[in-house]
């Protein structure tokens, strides 16, 4: 084959990945309240899609009254008390609550 013959299909293949992967963010985007999307990718250090309350918490540095604030905070999304805080938790706690 030559290199022409494999180019062309390698870039196509990788177009359709970049157009999936786009296309995906924004169904993620259209999915969950602004708010959720802006605290998950603050606070979620590891990327799974869910915040410990180490990871919720650590956004308050060495503020100890900040800390205890969040922890408060995070007792109140948490509501399955799994001790992560999901989108689905962050959407239905920010649906009760007036936008600024």
């Amino acid at each position: 084959m030559t290199p022409k013959k494999i180019l062309l299909p390698c870039l196509l293949v990788a177009s359709l990945a970049f157009c999936n992967l786009a296309v995906g963010q924004e169904a993620v985007a259209a999915e969950h309240d602004p708010r959720s999307i802006k605290t998950m990718n603050r606070c979620d250090k590891d990327g799974d899609d869910k915040m410990s309350e180490e990871e919720f918490i650590s956004t308050a540095k060495d503020d100890e009254a900040k800390k205890a604030k969040k922890l408060k905070a995070f007792k109140k999304f948490d509501v399955d008390l799994d001790g992560f805080i999901t989108y689905g938790e962050l959407d239905a706690r920010f649906a009760t609550m007036v936008k600024k």
